[in-house]
């Protein structure tokens, strides 16, 4: 809230950014913290739901739960079939969900109506 305000305290009506926030977004502790994969997280608890799940293909699943998280809408066809195509590529998976789940932090969607 203190990066992004203006400084008037107003809520600003339209982004303009600047180098520390971008910094703040891409580098910052809360990111860190947001996208981090480590015992307990978001997305280590996401990783362990995904493989108790029966009806929706563990991929899916987490895709599908990073958009809602992230960006508050499903991803669409594209965006799950990129997804999955990165997923099966790798054999990290909780590394590919960070970088999943930072660029979509990063996204001008999400910056821009969050």
């Amino acid at each position: 809230m203190v990066a992004f305000t203006n400084d008037e305290g107003e809520e600003g009506t339209s982004f303009q950014g600047t180098i520390p926030q971008a910094l703040m977004m891409m580098n910052g502790d809360l990111m860190e913290q947001a996208v981090g994969g480590k015992p307990g997280s978001f997305l280590a608890d996401l990783l362990e739901q995904a493989r108790m799940q029966r009806r929706t293909p563990p991929p899916r699943y987490m895709i599908d739960r990073i958009y809602l998280a992230a960006l508050s809408r499903a991803p669409s066809p594209r965006e799950v079939a990129m997804a999955d195509k990165i997923l099966g590529s790798n054999t990290d998976t909780i590394n590919v969900l960070e970088d999943v789940f930072w660029a979509l932090l990063n996204s001008n969607e999400f910056i821009l109506n969050h």
